[in-house]
């Protein structure tokens, strides 16, 4: 034990002696991040799982608002060429994929089963779901000019699957005889077809183009400038294939049973685990455009120490997102604390593509090897993203030289 805490000490003495707090930058380096997260408006984890380690979901607390769930996955691998030295300049390739989709319940199903439907009147209203994603490949530049440094990132994209908001109406009546609906009403996208096995080339035909810049400014020695401007469409994506939603479901009491008025197996081909493909009303020739999300923002790095020990990030902006109907504002704070040159210490707290999140990750730079581990919670509202009412976990890895 002894000579491991001289050893440590030793490691740790030459790390503190390089001079600079700033770890020269891998010539090259290969690697991948990936992060993923979920968060909804109604259950925390105290909620759901009591002392006992069982599931207590209580539905009297359900009513009062609508009810939202938030899902999103990313993972990106590349592998980067760099100088060192004030005059950088670095060049890399990656290729990655991106999900995302959301489910929303309305406020007045809410209420029916937080609090039933005593007075037997009419329940009506509207449920929403929508998912997307996304697989591309591009080149990364970059190089930094005086005290400007500016980054971009071309790529091609292809949206593997695309479900744009459908319409999705219900309606019940409790009287006697019990009698209800909903109505589902929409298309889903793919970039292959589902008649049939696609290869990859045909998948690619789908393909569109955007591109990412980054640009900074070195104001003073203790303050950094600058904007992100993420996923700008240059020539949209267009799927072909896919399958058209158009069904309508009844509840009879005298029949005792949900029936697909439409298609009266219809239920039973949805509940099949392994449904025929000749049963879904699939289609081509759709030609749907689709972009990727888009994003913008602007922030400031502040430097309290005129080092990169110590940084405090706080950003603006927005974000139009590809299967959500309205805009997202956006802002937060970003901060970063390195310790001798080996352990990073990244917090993030903000609400970016309207879900709040509060995370913190740790990188542990070996030099040659880097680890990054993270987690934290997010959710739909303020108090959730403290309460416990989603997670967020992303893990990293670096090689190089």
């Amino acid at each position: 034990m002894k000579k491991f805490v001289f050893f440590l000490a030793i490691v740790l003495g030459v790390y503190a002696d390089a001079g600079a707090w700033e770890m020269p930058p891998r010539f090259f380096e290969l690697g991948f991040d990936v992060e993923a997260g979920l968060g909804n408006t109604h259950f925390m984890f105290d909620d759901i799982f009591n002392s006992s380690r069982v599931l207590d979901i209580n539905l009297n607390t359900m009513g009062g608002k609508e009810f939202a769930l938030d899902l999103f996955g990313k993972g990106n691998f590349f592998m980067n060429v760099q100088t060192r030295g004030k005059h950088w300049i670095g060049v890399g390739v990656f290729f990655g994929f991106e999900s995302l989709g959301f489910l929303s319940l309305s406020k007045e199903l809410m209420d029916f089963v937080g609090g039933g439907n005593g007075d037997f009147s009419p329940l009506s209203g509207e449920a929403g779901f929508a998912a997307a994603v996304f697989a591309d490949t591009g080149i990364k530049a970059g190089f930094r000019a005086g005290k400007w440094r500016f980054s971009i990132a071309p790529a091609v994209y292809v949206p593997l699957l695309y479900i744009p908001e459908p319409d999705i109406d219900f309606y019940l009546s409790a009287s006697d005889p019990l009698y209800g609906f909903m109505r589902v009403k929409g298309n889903v996208y793919t970039a292959f077809s589902l008649d049939k096995s696609s290869t990859v080339g045909e998948m690619l035909e789908a393909k569109g183009f955007d591109v990412s810049l980054d640009i900074a400014f070195s104001a003073v020695p203790w303050l950094d400038i600058g904007t992100t401007l993420s996923h700008i469409p240059i020539y949209p994506a267009v799927i072909n294939h896919g399958a058209e939603i158009d069904k309508l479901y009844e509840i009879n009491k005298e029949k005792n049973k949900i029936q697909d008025l439409f298609d009266k197996d219809g239920f039973d081909n949805i509940l099949d685990p392994k449904p025929d493909r000749d049963d879904l009303e699939s289609f081509s020739g759709a030609g749907r455009r689709v972009f990727r999300p888009f994003g913008f923002d602007a922030y400031a790095s502040l430097k309290p120490a005129k080092k990169d020990w110590l940084v405090f990030k706080p950003w603006l902006g927005g974000s139009v997102l590809t299967v959500y109907k309205n805009p997202s504002f956006n802002f937060g704070l970003d901060m970063r604390l390195k310790i001798v040159n080996m352990l990073n210490f990244y917090y993030a707290f903000g609400r970016r593509d309207l879900v709040w999140q509060n995370s913190l990750k740790l990188a542990l730079n070996l030099r040659v090897l880097e680890l990054i581990a993270g987690a934290g919670l997010r959710a739909r509202e303020f108090s959730g993203v403290w309460a416990g009412a989603g997670l967020y976990t992303a893990v990293g890895f670096r090689l190089g030289f």
